[in-house]
């Protein structure tokens, strides 16, 4: 059907209570065996996409460990906090994961969870991501969770969620808040 890339989100897997000693798998606890999952979700994908005679293979994934990276894991950190600290994390991140010998990955610039479009602190913060992603493996802005929330198309379904504010760079203001901030690095 032409898809070439997926987009494999809650590769952790996600679990509601993160007690790791009682979840099993069949090698073992999540304890023992837990981050195996990650390599084996990526696996599954690049294995089906090499069975209908894709080559370089690339998919968008939410968690790697080890050994991911055979398996054409391009790894974003999750569903991240729109704040300062956050940013601060995603440079540590991404030394891990080049340290780990994942040459691909990116980080949801600007967050995912909150970021105010008209607060300038979260606007300054945006600049300062933007900059870093600059320097990132991929470019990526996502923040489908953005301030200030639309209303419910409807009543039921999909439609009955709310949806974060755009992340367009327009959405933040006009050439007055699009200054560029010279000589300054985080």
């Amino acid at each position: 059907m032409g898809v070439q890339i997926y987009w494999l989100d809650e590769a952790e897997p996600e679990y509601t209570v993160y007690d790791f000693d009682n979840y099993r798998y069949y090698e073992g606890s999540n304890l023992q065996v837990g981050n195996k999952f990650p390599v084996m979700y990526s696996k599954l994908f690049y294995d089906g996409l090499k069975e209908e005679g894709h080559t370089d293979i690339v998919n968008l994934v939410r968690c790697a460990w080890a050994g991911s990276q055979k398996y054409g894991a391009l790894v974003w950190s999750g569903d991240i906090d729109s704040s300062f600290e956050s940013l601060r994390n995603q440079v540590a991140i991404g030394l891990n994961m080049a340290i780990a010998g994942i040459p691909w990955w990116t980080t949801d610039i600007g967050g995912f969870h909150g970021g105010l479009n008209t607060d300038e602190s979260f606007r300054e913060c945006l600049i300062r991501w933007f900059q870093f992603g600059v320097f990132s493996p991929v470019f990526r802005m996502h923040g489908g969770d953005r301030e200030p929330h639309t209303l419910p198309l409807a009543k039921e379904g999909g439609g009955r969620m709310p949806s974060g504010a755009g992340t367009e760079v327009w959405e933040y203001g006009g050439k007055k808040h699009m200054r560029f901030y010279q000589n300054t690095w985080f």
